[in-house]
């Protein structure tokens, strides 16, 4: 299977609380509910597992057949043969996903977030060792997860030969690409009196990558601690894969540490968790809609503003872990955010004048992951996640009357032919627009409203186009609405250039009056 997907369900297999979220307990093969004298349940051939995407916990069903290549399943396969849970989930992962061959795409962040439900954040250990300590001390007091892993895209040459590439293990036995869990940072104290600062960390994948280092199990090193340190911190009793490493070792060995934050209802169904501070944490749902939303980077000053903005106001300067999310996995866009301070008195979205004014106070990493998260100090901020001439009535009247019927009036053909003699280029949709009875035709008193319409909103036209192109950028399409509408417009009658032309314009103000009227 893919390793960061092992590495991940590993991970979340040691926090049971969390691992019967996404694994519903009560299923099986064969029979199940016997053993409590519960009604016994038919085998249907359907397990149910719980993934958190787009925001929300979403259940994905599976059959029970799993793909096999010469009696071997071709993917995850776990140590027991007759566990199946590992296949299964990733089998319901690759379904939320469309595929298989999706989940090459995936990330150990990405893996973390979508098990847990979680927020990841990405630290790393190296930059700064010292701020590295404080910050697991920290992390270690809240309802995090804490994971370590090696790089294997790091290039420093001395641990690039220590790395076996048959099996992807460093020489001290720390396989790469996979999780390890972090417990506890603890110090102690030797026969001798120096204080040594030891890492817990356990590896996910159970046996078979047992670190031989320094402070390993069964370690020379141990001799010199009093055997009430050993006890209080359970030498002898360590679970299968845990072990110690200290604190100058693991920096030397480890590269980042990954963190899954947990908000207070989620770390509620993890026991490990509970004696820990919890994080407060508000979920915002938005999207990036071209030419309504979607503003580009700070380079694109005339359209940046249009970005979704979020104001978050803080009761003092407090940290703070922003994550920006997208949802796609195949073909992920460049995202990040930027954080500005905001002015006391605003309440509503800040205008384009703002940011050309104003510096940023944070910029976060722009990648084309699927999620990209920053720590910050923040107070109260706001956050960022890229024409025609009229005429006057008496020719118009003189056209009408030529392709009008006895009735005088025109269908929306005729009008297109009667708006190309008066007004260039436009299109048959913007026609139909024209007329609400249901009838299909357009009496000439209606008419002439349009006309005198037409030359103010062609006025309006022009004062937005740049240099006469007669082009109207989607962007700069900003009526007084809410965002909801103005994504329908822009969605109905944008062009596949990103612009508007003048009877898009005029279909979309028709559809508005349509609307309004009704």
């Amino acid at each position: 299977g893919d390793k960061w997907l092992v590495s991940c369900l590993g991970v979340l297999h040691l926090s049971k609380g969390l691992f019967y979220r996404v694994v519903p307990a009560d299923q099986g093969f064969g029979n199940f509910g016997e053993a409590s004298g519960s009604p016994t349940t038919e085998y249907a051939g359907v397990f149910r597992f719980r993934l958190w995407w787009c925001g929300a916990w979403v259940e994905v069903l599976v059959d029970d057949r799993l793909p096999a290549v010469h009696g071997r399943l071709a993917f995850i396969q776990s140590r027991h043969s007759d566990q199946f849970w590992p296949a299964l989930l990733e089998k319901a992962y690759a379904k939320l996903h469309g595929s298989y061959e999706a989940l090459k795409y995936g990330t150990l962040l990405d893996g973390l977030s979508d098990l847990t439900g979680g927020i990841t954040e990405s630290i790393a250990i190296r930059q700064d060792p010292t701020g590295c300590g404080r910050a697991l001390a920290k992390l270690l007091d809240m309802t995090s997860l804490i994971t370590c892993t090696v790089n294997n895209n790091n290039n420093n040459q001395q641990q690039q030969q220590q790395i076996r590439t048959s099996n992807e293990k460093l020489a001290n036995g720390i396989q790469m690409g996979i999780n390890y869990r972090l417990y506890a940072i603890e110090r102690v104290e030797t026969f001798g009196g120096e204080a040594i600062q030891l890492v817990k960390l356990r590896n996910p994948l159970g046996p078979g990558g047992e670190y031989i280092g320094a402070w390993a199990r069964g370690s020379l090193e141990w001799d010199e601690v009093p055997i009430i340190e050993r006890d209080r911190l359970a030498v002898r009793n360590m679970a299968e894969g845990e072990f110690w490493i200290s604190y100058s070792d693991f920096v030397k060995t480890f590269t980042h540490l990954e963190v899954v934050h947990l908000d207070a209802e989620t770390s509620r169904d993890e026991p490990s968790l509970h004696s820990k501070h919890t994080w407060q944490m508000k979920l915002y749902q938005g999207s990036w809609r071209r030419g309504v939303t979607a503003g580009g980077c700070r380079n694109n000053q005339e359209t940046f503003h249009i970005n979704p903005q979020l104001h978050l106001i803080l009761s003092e300067m407090e940290e703070v872990i922003v994550s920006l999310n997208q949802h796609s996995i195949m073909e992920p866009k460049v995202i990040g955010f930027t954080a500005y301070t905001l002015p006391k008195s605003s309440t509503e979205s800040i205008n384009r004048q703002f940011f050309k004014k104003n510096k940023s106070l944070v910029n976060s990493q722009y990648t084309n992951s699927r999620q990209v998260s920053h720590r910050c100090l923040l107070e109260q901020a706001i956050v960022k996640a890229p024409a025609l001439e009229g005429k006057g009535f008496s020719q118009y009247e003189a056209v009408f009357l030529q392709l009008a019927d006895e009735h005088k009036t025109v269908n929306a053909f005729e009008l297109q032919e009667l708006l190309e003699a008066c007004l260039p280029n436009d299109y048959i949709k913007s026609c139909a627009s024209m007329e609400n009875s249901g009838r299909g035709r357009l009496e000439f008193n209606d008419f002439k409203d349009l006309m005198c319409s037409l030359k103010y909103w062609q006025a309006a036209f022009k004062n937005h186009t740049k240099e006469r192109t007669g082009i109207l950028k989607a962007e700069r399409l900003r009526f007084q609405l809410n965002t909801e509408v103005l994504a329908v417009l822009i969605l109905r009658y944008m062009r596949k250039d990103g612009t508007l032309r003048f009877g898009d314009f005029v279909s979309a103000i028709l559809h508005l009056s349509d609307a309004f009227g009704k």
